[in-house]
């Protein structure tokens, strides 16, 4: 039985490369910003690792495209542990509020727009979302603010580049706890590679970059406990 390589999953999904790719990365970065559930975040964070390889293509060997994955993969189960271990630490101390989220919900305001209900966090969100994909657009329309080092004929890694490292940051600056701002500064980290990757290939850019990704989920984890810790000195009940 002889199983696909790695040039046999390129040519599989050969119709997403490229553009595709680049707009599944922002539409997964959208769910990031408005889906509360922790674990949804996480899975559409997964899916963005998976598309960015098949960006990593364009400018590394497949091989080491594939070592990015990986790293991608390794990251998010790191982020889903220690998102387990604090959900269940809420539990056990009766200060979780919901089931699917590891965020302090506090009441919303409310808008209703017809048959819908918007909060107010909802719509500055979308306001901030709008703003952002904006400036991506022009900065990805205008060559005189292109990336060097990126082929005209890649031109779309612009938008990918700059929408990983805008999105990113403004999920970060959202966030109100060190899980999901990790994944914001773990996408805009991805942009960040994604575009080093352009300028140079040594390998070790590559393991830097990589102990980079790691290193920054141990510290989450570290983090994410000293935040249960804190608040559960504050409620003890």
């Amino acid at each position: 039985m002889n199983f696909p390589t790695i040039f046999d999953w390129l040519e599989r999904f050969a119709g997403v490369r490229g553009l595709p790719a680049v707009y599944g990365l922002l539409l997964l970065a959208l769910l990031v910003l408005f889906i509360r559930d922790w674990r949804v975040s996480l899975l559409a964070l997964l899916g963005q690792y998976l598309l960015a390889g098949l960006l990593f293509v364009e400018v590394l060997e497949p091989r080491l495209a594939f070592i990015k994955v990986l790293v991608g993969l390794f990251v998010c189960l790191n982020l889903y542990v220690t998102g387990r271990q604090t959900q269940a630490a809420r539990r056990m101390k009766g200060t979780q509020t919901a089931v699917t989220t590891t965020e302090a919900t506090p009441p919303l305001r409310q808008a209703r727009l017809g048959p819908l209900v918007i909060t107010a966090d909802a719509l500055f969100r979308l306001f901030l979302t709008a703003v952002v994909l904006l400036i991506v657009v022009v900065l990805s329309q205008r060559p005189a603010y292109w990336l060097p080092g990126i082929a005209e004929s890649l031109s779309f890694l612009q938008v990918a580049i700059y929408g990983l490292l805008l999105l990113g940051l403004l999920i970060m600056s959202l966030a109100g706890e060190p899980l999901r701002a990790s994944m914001g500064l773990l996408m805009a980290l991805l942009g960040f590679d994604l575009f080093y990757s352009a300028q140079e290939t040594t390998l070790a850019l590559l393991v830097a970059l990589a102990a980079i990704h790691l290193l920054l989920t141990l510290a989450v984890a570290y983090l994410a406990q000293v935040r249960q810790r804190v608040l559960h000195s504050l409620n003890p009940s």
